[in-house]
Protein backbone atom coordinates (compact mmCIF):
# COMPACT_ATOMS: atom_id res chain seq x y z
CA UNK A 1 0.00 0.00 0.00
CA UNK A 2 3.12 2.62 1.02
CA UNK A 3 4.44 2.21 -2.71
CA UNK A 4 1.07 2.33 -4.27
CA UNK A 5 0.73 5.93 -2.81
CA UNK A 6 4.29 7.03 -3.13
CA UNK A 7 3.43 6.22 -6.71
CA UNK A 8 0.39 8.25 -6.43
CA UNK A 9 2.17 11.12 -4.90
CA UNK A 10 4.62 11.51 -7.70
CA UNK A 11 1.90 11.36 -10.62
CA UNK A 12 0.32 13.98 -9.02
CA UNK A 13 3.06 16.04 -8.35
CA UNK A 14 4.09 15.30 -11.89
CA UNK A 15 1.11 16.45 -13.39
CA UNK A 16 0.85 19.81 -11.63
CA UNK A 17 4.70 20.47 -12.23
CA UNK A 18 3.53 19.90 -15.54
CA UNK A 19 0.35 22.05 -15.75
CA UNK A 20 2.49 24.86 -14.14
CA UNK A 21 5.36 24.81 -17.18
CA UNK A 22 2.58 24.41 -19.56
CA UNK A 23 1.18 27.50 -18.44
CA UNK A 24 4.02 29.87 -18.12
CA UNK A 25 5.57 28.48 -21.36
CA UNK A 26 3.42 26.61 -23.13
CA UNK A 27 5.33 23.77 -24.68
CA UNK A 28 5.39 21.47 -22.43
CA UNK A 29 2.54 19.57 -23.67
CA UNK A 30 2.64 15.62 -23.45
CA UNK A 31 2.62 14.97 -19.40
CA UNK A 32 -0.36 17.28 -18.04
CA UNK A 33 -3.43 15.56 -18.56
CA UNK A 34 -4.99 18.60 -16.39
CA UNK A 35 -4.79 21.00 -19.15
CA UNK A 36 -6.92 19.00 -21.26
CA UNK A 37 -9.94 18.80 -19.29
CA UNK A 38 -12.64 21.58 -20.42
CA UNK A 39 -13.57 22.87 -17.01
CA UNK A 40 -9.97 23.53 -15.83
CA UNK A 41 -9.17 25.84 -18.69
CA UNK A 42 -8.47 29.37 -17.67
CA UNK A 43 -8.14 27.93 -13.96
CA UNK A 44 -4.53 26.05 -14.53
CA UNK A 45 -2.70 27.53 -11.88
CA UNK A 46 -4.94 27.05 -9.19
CA UNK A 47 -5.82 23.33 -10.62
CA UNK A 48 -1.68 23.01 -10.70
CA UNK A 49 -1.53 24.16 -6.82
CA UNK A 50 -4.32 21.67 -6.02
CA UNK A 51 -2.40 18.58 -7.61
CA UNK A 52 1.10 19.70 -5.88
CA UNK A 53 -0.56 19.90 -2.52
CA UNK A 54 -2.16 16.61 -3.14
CA UNK A 55 0.72 14.91 -4.18
CA UNK A 56 2.18 16.51 -0.82
CA UNK A 57 -0.62 15.30 0.99
CA UNK A 58 -0.55 12.04 -0.39
CA UNK A 59 3.55 11.77 -0.36
CA UNK A 60 3.00 12.32 3.54
CA UNK A 61 0.33 10.04 4.38
CA UNK A 62 2.26 7.29 2.46
CA UNK A 63 4.63 7.98 5.13
CA UNK A 64 2.53 7.12 7.73
CA UNK A 65 1.17 3.91 6.55
CA UNK A 66 3.20 0.38 7.59
CA UNK A 67 4.60 -1.71 5.16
Amino acid sequence: MKKILEFLAFVLFLQGAGLLVHHFVGWFDLLPLAHRLPFVEGHEVPAAVLLLAAALGVGMASDRVRG
